[in-house]
């Protein structure tokens, strides 16, 4: 969706291939995009797995098109960190970082590498595999991938209530994709002594707020709000 907002700002084309072969008038994030004047391209599973160059071919996209992978994953993401030294002051021991595609993490330690931190990444899916995501890994990685529940962008209602609880403790509102298994992540983390008392710790909101908009998430949470 951000991409969608930055062509609409900046005066660009944008397309986006969405993996399901019917993507529903519902769908809040997709209207938000064709609001800003992308264009939806749902596509099957096979065709989801072909390259960007046969698919662009398939559906007629221009050749001359660039190309943003899946979070933003690929080189040219550093840029957008490029300021984390700055921003991130304090001495912190310990960092959680939320993990799709990689790219928030692996972007993290290649700029924060030379401080003595220790990297905390919990996946938001099933059968995470260092090698297909991670560049930056040592020995001051620790990936948990124990809270991904049923898998990437699965959730129940009591997902969706840990986040109002949450937000009605602290004020701060989470995601059902992302980070609400990682802030539930770092309190049994905490819970367990996995992360020692006294410890810095810096939680990456990597927002996803959006993932509220789906319509299970709105189901779920009409559903609560009727029941309570």
């Amino acid at each position: 969706m951000a991409l969608s907002f930055a062509g609409s700002i900046f005066k660009l084309k944008t397309s986006a291939f969405v993996r399901g072969e019917e993507i529903s008038d519902l769908n809040a994030v997709m209207a938000l995009c064709k609001l800003n004047g992308m264009d939806i391209i749902p596509i099957s599973r096979s065709d989801y797995k072909l390259e960007i160059n046969e698919l662009a071919k398939k559906f007629n996209i221009d050749s001359s098109f660039l190309r943003v992978p899946e979070g933003g994953m690929g080189h040219a993401s550093i840029h957008g960190f490029e300021d984390l030294n700055e921003i991130v002051l304090k001495d912190y021991s310990d960092i959680i970082i939320s993990i799709g595609t990689g790219t928030t993490f692996n972007n993290f330690v290649k700029i924060l590498k030379n401080r003595k931190i220790n990297f905390h990444g919990i996946p938001a899916f099933k059968g995470f595999k260092k090698e297909n995501h991670i560049e930056e890994n040592n020995e001051s990685c620790y990936f948990h991938t124990e809270y991904s529940g049923a898998g990437f962008g699965k959730f129940d209602e009591n997902l969706i209530q840990y986040i109002q609880h949450f937000n009605q403790d602290y004020g701060v509102l989470l995601d059902p994709i992302y980070t609400a298994k990682s802030m539930g992540a770092l309190e049994d983390l905490i819970k367990k002594q996995a992360i020692k008392k006294a410890s810095k710790i810096l939680f990456v909101h990597s927002g996803g707020l959006t993932g509220l908009l789906s319509e299970k998430s709105l189901e779920l949470i009409n559903k609560k709000t009727r029941n309570s």
